[in-house]
């Protein structure tokens, strides 16, 4: 019951924190640190898509991330293994201020991990820095408060990677089926889903807190950026819908116990599924 109160606390101020500010990210400013997270979150994706998709590869090839985060260092990144073009959606504004320097000390990393400094594209930086708000760059950042893709043409896009964003998706059934008309067949699909609450503390203490709340009291104090609590099965049953197949659905981290069996007691009936210890997931699909 203290952690239901408490977590009742955080929800009440995480809406009053967001009407005030809205939405702002974590300053850039221990930039090795973000350097070493796009590695990661890339290395992430291709370890899982390698595995799950025979011939794997990025080569020439069209890709879309849904939320990229503070900066487009996984653009970059993406591009000097050989991708084509990048498209990045999302609501928040958050790259305008990266500064020119970080991307520098980025490609002089990527330069240092790659076998040879031959294969980077010679022009990266210069692409990087004059990325398209529009679609029609080789790197584009799409920012606006309704994603509808229509900056992409249809079955345009080859790869589609995730980091953390599918949980903020107002309307994941909507966007998913507009998405899907973007993707080519066969083209797959690498996301990684935060399934746990947000919050700082109640995230660390009682991860499944936002489980324990019912559809009114939750739905009360959401805003854009609160967790949507759809469930791994929901999503599977979206994608099939919208003509994925393939659809693998990996468990990344897990609640433990004891305090598994004590959140149980607690949470809403609808949520008690058999994923209900997830608390991060990886979904890789193929598109037919």
């Amino acid at each position: 019951m203290k952690h239901y109160v408490i977590g009742l606390f955080f929800l009440v101020l995480s809406k009053c924190k967001y009407h005030l500010a809205k939405y702002t990210p974590k300053p850039i400013d221990r930039v090795d640190d973000c350097i070493n997270y796009d590695f990661s979150v890339v290395s992430q994706w291709e370890e899982h898509a390698s595995k799950y998709f025979p011939n794997y590869s990025i080569q020439d090839k069209t890709i879309l991330e849904l939320g990229p985060g503070a900066d487009l260092g996984i653009a970059t990144i993406l591009l000097s293994k050989g991708a084509e073009s990048y498209y990045a959606f999302d609501i928040h504004d958050l790259v305008k201020n990266v500064q020119p320097d970080f991307y520098e000390k980025l490609i002089d990393k990527i330069a240092e991990r790659s076998d040879s400094q031959d294969t980077l594209p010679p022009d990266l930086l210069d692409t990087v820095l004059t990325y398209s708000r529009t679609g029609e760059g080789k790197i584009n950042y799409i920012c606006k408060n309704t994603i509808d893709f229509s900056e992409i043409k249809d079955r345009q896009i080859d790869v589609v990677f995730s980091q953390a964003a599918f949980e903020h998706l107002d309307n994941p059934q909507q966007a998913l089926s507009l998405l899907s008309t973007k993707c080519k067949s066969g083209s797959i699909l690498v996301a990684q889903v935060d399934l746990k609450s947000h919050s700082r503390w109640v995230r660390s203490n009682d991860p499944l807190n936002i489980y324990k709340y019912n559809d009114f009291l939750y739905n009360l104090l959401s805003h854009k950026a609160s967790p949507n609590r759809v469930r791994p099965s929901q999503y599977q049953s979206i994608l099939k819908d919208n003509g994925w197949g393939d659809i693998q659905i990996i468990t990344v981290k897990s609640a433990v116990e004891p305090y598994l069996t004590t959140a149980r007691k607690y949470i809403q009936k609808e949520f008690l599924d058999d994923h209900i210890a997830s608390l991060s997931i990886m979904i890789l699909a193929r598109k037919k």
